[in-house]
Order: structure tokens, then C-alpha cells, then sequence
């Protein structure tokens, strides 16, 4: 995971300190990841996984220590949260949260788009399932504090990063764009809800001998429609850039899903809906990034074309 604070020795010394996990004996930052501060630490106890949450609020993280501490309560293979001395979750350190995990072995997925799913699409389809069958209904506390992935939630999102772009004009135009486009987009209150991944990079698994070991990183994990990740998940898993998705694989995603946990009829209808909205949250990210932007959009234009009812017959077909 990508460091974007620097640790010294005194600095983990300090945070150690607080839990009975042994002393500090060294510290790497991860490969994978893009937001907070993620180190393997190592102590005279063990490996562990640390996370700094310098762009996040202590409500944010302690979101993120409630589900945790509920996953792995299920049997969720996901990192385990250590509590300090005190019994608490989330520290502080120089006034922003942080939070030790335990550190799970395994390699990270490789990308799909470049290499056979193989054994792996399978896998990652049924544990997405059992992660939204336990927690269906689930709203921990201080989830208001979590992004949304709603329509609401991407216009505040793009008219925040759309002041990076110094072209009024070509600024009024990329939100009118998303004005339009949100509005076409059909996201029924009925629709199942609890939280969500909301980050389905291939990254974010981890496999051991050819089997699922983990499920990383909920640092994006929010209260929204279920379904809003199995669109997530087709948007990382089927569809390689520049080209058309590839509807044998959804087809397989959705089925293995659904040997897990079955979709509603208003779940497939607006699969379609919620793959768009994934796709909005990504554009309005990297509002102002003009490469990215032009290519995302050409997704949207091509679901536009193809609309709700075709989309969902071929996602489902058989």
C-alpha cells in the first residue's frame, strides 16, 4: 500500500507502547494501495498490518473497526482489529486515527484483464455474497460518515474536484454531462441495502495455494444497495479498457453470486444502474483528468446504448 506519512522508530515505538503485540523491530511500507499510510510491521510478537488515516476523520475509521470486528466475529475472512490496552480500536497519533491489523498471507489477485480468472472469478463472486449476507441490514455506527454511492453523493463529489479544472467553460460542460446522466439513472429505495466493499480492485484479494486467503482494505466501504459491489465487481473483472465487456464472464460472476445469494428481480433490473454509478463515482474522483474522463465516459455511452432490459437479458442469460 502506497505511504503517504513517514514512521520513524520513535513514532512506533509510541504506538506499540499502548498494546501487548512486543516491540518494534522493523517496518515496510505495502505495495498495494492509494489512500492512508499502510505498513507491514514487524515486532518481537509477530507480523502485523498498520494503517494511518491521515486524510480520515476517527469516525471514518472507527466505521471501519465496528466492521471489521463483525466480519471476522462471523468467520469473514478478512484482517482481524487489535484492540489497545484500554480495549479501544482506533488510536490516535499526532492527532490522526490509526488502527493495527493482523497481517494475512497470501498474494494479492492479479489483474483480470491481463490474465486468466482461472479458479479465482468463482471464488471472489461467492465470498462478495457472503460478505452482503452478513451484512444485509447492517448499519454500523457512524456510517453517515462514510461516502455514499448515490446520486447526491457523486454531484457533491464532482462539483468539489471540478474546481481543479481551469476552463470555466469546459467545466460547466463536464457537469452538465453529469447532471444529464444521473438523471437518466433508476435507483429504486426497494433496492436491498447494507454495506458494501465499495472497492473491488483485484488488489484487494488475497490467495494462498489457489485459494481465497482474504479480503482487504474496506477503507472505502460504505451504507448503500447491495448490488452497487456485484456492478463493482463487473466493472474490475469483465471489462478491460478500450474494449467491450465480456458478458460470458458476468454471466459467470452472476451466477457463482448467486449460488451464494440469490438476486432479487429488482437486483437484475438495475445491475445495469448501479454498473453506470460506478462508473459516474469513478469519473468524478479524477474529475479534472481529461484521459481518464474521455475513457470512462465511453462506458456509459456504450451502456446508454444498449440500455436497462438488454443489458440485464444478457447478463442473465440462461
Amino acid at each position: 500500500m502506497t505511504n503517504k506519512t513517514d514512521f520513524d522508530r520513535a513514532d512506533f515505538a509510541d504506538v506499540l507502547s499502548r498494546y501487548d503485540l512486543g516491540n518494534f523491530v522493523q517496518a515496510s511500507a505495502f505495495d498495494h494501495g492509494a489512500a492512508n499510510s499502510n505498513w507491514n510491521l514487524l515486532t518481537t510478537k509477530g507480523h502485523f498490518a498498520f494503517r494511518y488515516y491521515q486524510y480520515r476523520s476517527t469516525e471514518w475509521a472507527l466505521f471501519e473497526a465496528e466492521l471489521a470486528t463483525r466480519l471476522v466475529d462471523h468467520g469473514f475472512p478478512t484482517p482481524k482489529i487489535f484492540a489497545d490496552r484500554q480495549g479501544q480500536f482506533i488510536g490516535s497519533h499526532q492527532g490522526k486515527p490509526f488502527a493495527i491489523f493482523e497481517f494475512l498471507e497470501g498474494e494479492h489477485g492479479a489483474n483480470p484483464n491481463t490474465s486468466d480468472l482461472g479458479f479465482r472469478h468463482r471464488e471472489i463472486a461467492q465470498c462478495l455474497a457472503r460478505l452482503h449476507s452478513l451484512t444485509a441490514d447492517y448499519w454500523p455506527q457512524f456510517h453517515e460518515h462514510r461516502e455514499g454511492r448515490d446520486k447526491e453523493s457523486c454531484l457533491a463529489t464532482a462539483i468539489k474536484n471540478a474546481a481543479k479544472i481551469t476552463d470555466p467553460e469546459r467545466r460547466a460542460v463536464r457537469l452538465g454531462w453529469l447532471r444529464d446522466e444521473l438523471k437518466r439513472l433508476e435507483i429504486p429505495n426497494e433496492l436491498p441495502r447494507g454495506v458494501c466493499h465499495g472497492d473491488i480492485n483485484y488488489t484487494n484479494f488475497l490467495f494462498l495455494d489457489e485459494t481465497l486467503s482474504g479480503v482487504l482494505d474496506f477503507d472505502m466501504a460504505c451504507c448503500t444497495y447491495l448490488v452497487y459491489d456485484l456492478a463493482n465487481l463487473i466493472y474490475w473483472w469483465t471489462w478491460p479498457p478500450g474494449s467491450d465487456p465480456d458478458f460470458s464472464k458476468i454471466q459467470a460472476l452472476a451466477s457463482a453470486y448467486q449460488s451464494q445469494r440469490k438476486l432479487s428481480a429488482l437486483e437484475k433490473a438495475h445491475l445495469y444502474d448501479a454498473l453506470k454509478m460506478a462508473t459516474l463515482m469513478g469519473i468524478v474522483w479524477g474529475f479534472d483528468d481529461d484521459p481518464d474522463f474521455y475513457a470512462s465516459k465511453s462506458r456509459i455511452e456504450f451502456l446508454n446504448s444498449m440500455g436497462r432490459e438488454d443489458f440485464a437479458n444478457r447478463s442473465f442469460a440462461g
